[in-house]
């Protein structure tokens, strides 16, 4: 089985919050609407849920069900993948995942699931990373450190930037 922290927060792990948090949100999400079971452990005697997925990254995805679900015990996650042409065959990969969250989404009538990957089953890996690069990224952050190093002033930092060039700046009464 894959270990996500092996392969993509080894240095987030051993370092801040902060730090495991900007890698994460700087992964490309893809807006596919693919096919997704969670399965929980027996102990708990819940059923399967089936959804959609809402947005997806290597390391975690928003699950779009009609019920409120949480737990705070691992679960498995079969994600279906759909061929790339009309004779091919889905591919579903299984992943063992935890579960952060769990909102009402207004937008789309129904809860979104935030799940988090741990693991991966045999070479799951591989086939979402596959599966993904045939797709185009949602949102593909810039490289750059999202938290401010040095306080600037807002006002200028504006005026500045709604400023036509050649024109004069702004000028306060």
């Amino acid at each position: 089985m894959w270990r996500i922290d092996r392969i993509l927060y080894s240095i987030a792990r051993t370092s801040t919050n902060t730090l495991e948090m900007t890698i994460i949100r700087s992964l490309a999400r893809y807006h596919v609407r693919w096919k997704i079971a969670l399965i929980f452990d027996e102990v708990e005697q819940k059923p399967t849920f089936h959804g959609r997925t809402h947005d997806l990254t290597l390391v975690g995805t928003g699950m779009l069900t009609h019920r409120d679900v949480f737990t705070d015990s691992p679960v498995v996650v079969l994600l279906a993948i759909p061929p790339l042409h009309r004779n091919g065959r889905q591919k579903v990969i299984e992943i063992r995942a935890k579960q952060v969250y769990s909102v009402y989404s207004g937008e789309t009538f129904c809860f979104r699931l935030g799940l988090e990957f741990i693991s991966f089953k045999g070479d799951g890996l591989e086939i979402l990373i596959e599966g993904l690069s045939h797709r185009n990224p949602l949102i593909s952050l810039p490289d750059y450190d999202p938290v401010p190093t040095a306080f600037v002033d807002i006002e200028h930092e504006l005026e500045k930037r709604l400023t036509p060039k050649g024109k004069p700046a702004l000028v306060r009464t």
